[in-house]
């Protein structure tokens, strides 16, 4: 069951024309949001974005904290600091530390802007929960440029949700937030006529998540630490 600490902190953003999935974690006393960098694409050092709260969209001013590379999905993270702290500070480190190849894991977020309508959050919508499997990385662990790869059916808008798990699947161990939902990987194909294959392609989805790991967050937050004070739990 994903508990409260990751759920009040996935929030259904918006930026010009694009929707996605955005989160929240906690760094020495200060807050923080975090998405993919394609779903803010060409936003300014100073600028703003929408969050969806009480069945509207609300703009926030943001700064941005740190942004991954143009174009790259090893580095499609974007860290933003609102102007105050959004989120209950319920714990959620920041970490990938402990996690087993193997293992199940969760990412949340709002596929073509749905969401669960119970108002349990303060009037921020609840995100949709899917489950994947752990099942290799690219890049040396612990470095800056590591993407997790997991076995599951990622969809439209789940791009910069939080991807979390429980260290060794125990359930007595709080969730860690090990990375940022990307984008899933896709394959060319064959469109059939009558059972014949024709000249046509269709993209599909191969089922392959790409996940930059939480270490380039924290990385850019440490070297630009200017996220709002945390002042609630």
């Amino acid at each position: 069951m994903i508990t409260a600490n990751v759920l009040r902190r996935v929030l259904y953003i918006k930026f010009g024309h694009s929707t996605g999935t955005g989160f929240t974690i906690d760094v020495e006393n200060r807050q923080y949001l975090v998405t993919a960098r394609h779903v803010c694409e060409g936003i300014g050092q100073s600028d703003s974005i929408e969050i969806r709260h009480k069945g509207q969209w609300s703009s926030r001013s943001v700064k941005v904290v740190g942004l991954g590379a143009e174009e790259r999905l090893d580095t499609d993270v974007a860290v933003l600091a609102l102007n105050e702290q959004i989120s209950p500070a319920l714990p959620l480190e920041a970490s990938s530390a402990k996690l087993v190849w193997g293992q199940d894991v969760f990412f949340l977020g709002f596929p073509f802007g749905l969401h669960t309508s119970v108002d349990m959050n303060e009037g921020f919508p609840i995100p949709l929960i899917k489950r994947a499997i752990m099942s290799g990385s690219i890049g040396e662990p612990g470095k800056e440029r590591e993407v997790f790869l997991l076995d599951g059916h990622n969809n439209p808008g789940f791009s910069g949700g939080p991807v979390v798990f429980r260290p060794q699947n125990n359930s007595s161990i709080p969730f860690q937030v090990m990375g940022v939902v990307s984008a899933f990987w896709t394959e060319d194909g064959k469109v059939l006529f009558r059972g014949e294959p024709t000249e046509l392609t269709s993209t599909l989805n191969s089922g392959i998540i790409v996940c930059p790991s939480i270490a380039q967050v924290t990385e850019m937050i440490a070297a630009n630490p200017v996220g709002p004070l945390l002042t609630r739990t």
